[in-house]
């Protein structure tokens, strides 16, 4: 048996445009190296130019990391979420260019039925109100914590916190710190399943020139139920001014919680994607799956989302019914109707 391991992934891009004559070339390279519970990594990023014209050859990552299973700890680059995403969700996706990860410490650990997630770390550059070009000069600290208990069978309670100082508020003598947390809750059967969850943030940083607080809530809710070969999925938000961290990347805040659209794998469903906005926005989004035997699979969805003047921002009716054994075959055939940004 092998003891360590190295694994090295590689993406390249490349692209020319036959208008302009520029080149586009882009390189990702990701090494790790396991030994025993421990994993140490690297990621190279080379530009030249990327898609935003930036020239850079440099190590955009790098992190050590210790698990045991009951107990991991990362030190460097990091991503991860609490809850369903409505404080924090830090994540990549490297085909639009974001890229949410946080610098600094996070630890997780198991005791019995309790589960505890502490972080610290600092985001990437953003912009001050102070740099009215939108030049990315400084990084925010944050700090967070996670709380999740299991008190008997199926039953699931949590909150979760974050702190940090907005560098999109104008210069003041007071300490204007941002506080953002939700409590939660979700129990779950062979039959049902129900998870819900309600936030509030300070609001500091919604309105950055009137230095009040503008409250924040945010709401996310999902009940399920498994009836035999049908399942039924309701789903429910309600964002208000509960933006963390505006542009945490130069694009991206900090949290990212269900948007309730659902993700299509066909390019031309998804050519017109809706953009969720955390300051203002509520939905639902129903969904049900049907085995209808020998095969046969069906899947209807609706969804809308609209912004709190009551405005419609989406919405969507999807269906399909596929074949899974046509021979060597597997067959599908669908309808979708959208309607975004009116």
């Amino acid at each position: 048996n092998w003891k360590d391991a190295v694994t090295a992934t590689d993406q390249f891009e490349y692209s020319y445009s036959t208008e302009t004559e520029e080149e586009i070339v882009e390189n990702w390279l990701d090494v790790a190296y396991q030994f025993g519970d421990f994993r140490t990594g690297i990621l190279l990023n080379h530009q030249s130019p990327s898609e935003e014209g930036n020239r850079r050859n440099e190590i955009m990552h790098r992190y050590f990391e210790y698990g045991s299973g009951r107990f991991n700890l990362r030190v460097g680059h990091f991503y991860g979420m609490f809850g369903r995403g409505l404080v924090w969700n830090s994540y990549e996706d490297r085909f639009i260019r974001i890229d949410t990860s946080l610098d600094g410490i996070v630890a997780n650990g198991s005791f019995g039925p309790v589960r505890v997630g502490v972080l610290s770390g600092t985001t990437g550059t953003t912009p001050s109100i102070n740099d009215p070009d939108g030049t990315l000069v400084n990084s925010v600290d944050v700090r967070g914590l996670d709380l999740e208990w299991k008190p008997a069978r199926g039953f699931t309670l949590g909150t979760s916190g974050l702190t940090y100082l907005p560098t999109l508020l104008p210069e003041t003598e007071d300490v204007l710190r941002e506080w953002v947390g939700t409590v939660r809750g979700g129990y779950n059967n062979p039959y049902t399943s129900v998870y819900l969850e309600y936030g509030k943030k300070t609001g500091y940083e919604y309105d950055p020139a009137t230095l009040d607080k503008d409250e924040g809530v945010a709401f996310y809710g999902n009940v399920g139920v498994y009836a035999g070969p049908i399942s039924l999925s309701l789903e429910r938000s309600d964002y208000d001014k509960y933006r963390v961290v505006n542009r945490n990347d130069g694009k991206q805040p900090l949290n990212r919680p269900p948007a309730l659209v659902r993700e299509h794998i066909y390019t031309l469903l998804g050519r017109k994607p809706h953009n969720l906005n955390t300051n203002d926005e509520k939905g639902w989004q129903l969904e049900l799956n049907a085995d209808l035997g020998k095969g046969w699979l069906a899947l209807g969805n609706l969804s809308r989302i609209e912004n709190h003047d009551r405005e419609t921002l989406f919405e969507e009716a999807y269906a399909h019914i596929e074949q899974e054994h046509l021979g060597p075959i597997r067959a599908r055939g669908g309808f979708d109707y959208q309607d975004s940004e009116g």
